[in-house]
Formats: structure tokens, sequence, C-alpha cells
């Protein structure tokens, strides 16, 4: 996947990086305005997209979108990054297998792709290629995407207050506060 930038608020390529999960990825220089950006500009690869948070609070995406994970009201693939349609003041994303996850200035958590098993967290398992709000996810300030093949749902999200949930696989399609005791897998593991 070769990255183009489409306006100066996105970063430009300065060199090829390392390849990752069947990805290439690329080092990226992130344009300021005063030398601070509006957002802290972020990528998520998962499955077989990169995602990417602008400096302006918009997402873009590229890559494979059988489930509609890029979230541009299509289920086309693309190697030129498009904007995902319906999300603004974004500040943080994450990207699962086949879904894909921002939350809003707001706290508010956006869902879209893949929802085979409820990993959107809607109350239900249509798949959607726009994003739609995650139930009862509100003051979200962190969030994390599973992307191991064998191990696909369970999102998890913390909120301001601390509690942790989870939804999606053997949580069902809403999203259940989990114990911080209780072991959950997300991602890959460290070692």
């Amino acid at each position: 996947v070769l990255f183009r930038s489409a306006a100066t608020t996105t970063p430009a390529i300065i060199n090829i990086g390392e390849r990752t999960q069947n990805l290439f990825i690329q080092a990226l220089a992130w344009p300021t305005s005063n030398g601070v950006a509006a957002t802290t500009p972020m990528l998520a690869v998962g499955g077989e997209r990169i995602m990417e948070l602008i400096g302006n609070g918009d997402v873009v995406s590229w890559g494979g979108n059988q489930y509609g994970e890029l979230g541009d009201y299509t289920h086309l693939g693309s190697t030129n990054p498009v904007h995902v349609v319906g999300l603004t003041n974004i500040i943080k994303i994450a990207s699962g297998l086949n879904c894909s996850l921002a939350v809003d200035a707001d706290g508010k958590l956006w869902a879209w792709g893949d929802n085979q098993i409820g990993q959107l967290g809607n109350g239900n398992t249509d798949s959607t290629n726009l994003p739609v709000p995650v139930l009862g996810m509100s003051n979200v300030v962190a969030i994390a995407a599973n992307e191991m093949p064998d191990q696909v749902g369970d999102p998890l999200a913390v909120k301001a207050d601390g509690t942790i949930w989870a939804w999606g696989g053997g949580l069902g399609s809403v999203p259940t506060q989990i114990a911080r005791s209780e072991e959950r897998r997300v991602g890959k593991e460290c070692r």
C-alpha cells in the first residue's frame, strides 16, 4: 500500500519503513501550525488496512474494505486515503481485524466494519460501512481493538471513571462492564 498525501494537513512520506501485517508502513512527517498539530496524529493498522487520524480531527483510511471497514460508504478497497464519512473532532483511533473504532472530543465512541459477532457494540450483528455509535459509550478515554484472527471480537474501552467495557464474541453485541481482574487478550501479546 502506498500513501499519497491528499492535503497539507496530511503527512508527507520521508522514507519507507518495515513490512508489518502484509502492509508497508512508512515513516511520516506531520505538518504543524505554529509548531503544534491541532490533534495528535496517529496511525492504526489492522487486517488489510491503515487508518490515520490527521491533524484536524478527521480520519482517513486505505486498504481492504470487504466489510466496510474503511468507513467510506462503500465496500471497495482503496490504495489512496479516503475520508471516513461523518466523523469530526476525533482524538483516538483503533483498528481491529475487520472493524474500526474512533473516539471524538466529547468522549463518544464510534465503530464501523465487520459486525458478525457484535464487535461494533451497537446491539445487532449487521456490518456497516459507516460509523455508528457504540451503545452507552460516553466519556471514553482509551480504546483497543483485537486484530488476532483466532480471537475475533472483544474490543475494549475505558471510561473516564476508570470502568472497563468489552463487547463482541461471547459477550454479545452490547458493551458489558468487566471486572479489572478479568483477563482479556486484545491485539498482539507482548513478550
